[in-house]
């Protein structure tokens, strides 16, 4: 084999690798709005997560939840072929966390979420009594919590159905970003 041919073989496995480990998607709806918008083209990590844990404040991808109460009927009559939702993680096993006023509290302390667009939050409509996460388990809300369907409607969620996490939009051009997972970010 001729070295041209080897740093072909060679870019060619590199970016085979690549596309198995990170991943271009479409977001379909309004759930993380103002941070991911409807038909923002989003680059995945979807590195393995065996033995990782995710982060409180990350942006996740996981196995919807309410998939296995949807019938296939339900999916056509409905048309919520959605298995997978993107949601930012707001607690852990062992937190405590719950919404009073429209602020978020997490082990009794007020959370600052700069993500968030406050003018657009109903303090009355969407504040919930505290809840404790079991170990192994995960508590998600979407950025939008007045359309978000998360932990709120299916409760926590095990770490195990978290299979992704989300890095950058690349599409469209104008809104190329990396994505705010925590406050340090």
């Amino acid at each position: 084999m001729t070295a041209a041919g080897y740093w072909a073989c060679a870019d060619a496995l590199l970016l085979f690798g690549l596309l198995l480990l990170r991943r271009p998607t479409l977001v379909k709806g309004t759930s993380m709005l103002p941070t991911v918008r409807d038909r923002e083209l989003l680059w995945l990590d979807v590195t393995p997560w065996r033995g990782k844990r995710p982060e409180r404040g990350q942006i996740v991808v996981l196995w919807n939840p309410e998939r296995k109460r949807l019938g296939p009927r339900a999916l056509r009559r409905h048309r919520l072929p959605v298995l997978f939702l993107l949601k930012r993680v707001i607690a852990l096993g062992g937190d405590t966390v719950e919404v009073r006023e429209g602020v978020l509290y997490l082990n009794g302390e007020p959370q600052e979420e700069p993500w968030l667009r406050h003018d657009r939050i109903n303090p009355a409509g969407r504040d919930f009594a505290p809840v404790t996460v079991p170990s192994g388990m995960c508590f998600v809300l979407g950025d939008n919590r007045m359309v978000s369907r998360d932990s709120r409607r299916f409760g926590c969620v095990p770490v195990t159905s978290v299979c992704g996490s989300a890095l950058r939009v690349l599409w469209p051009p104008d809104r190329a970003r990396r994505l705010r997972q925590k406050d340090t970010d």
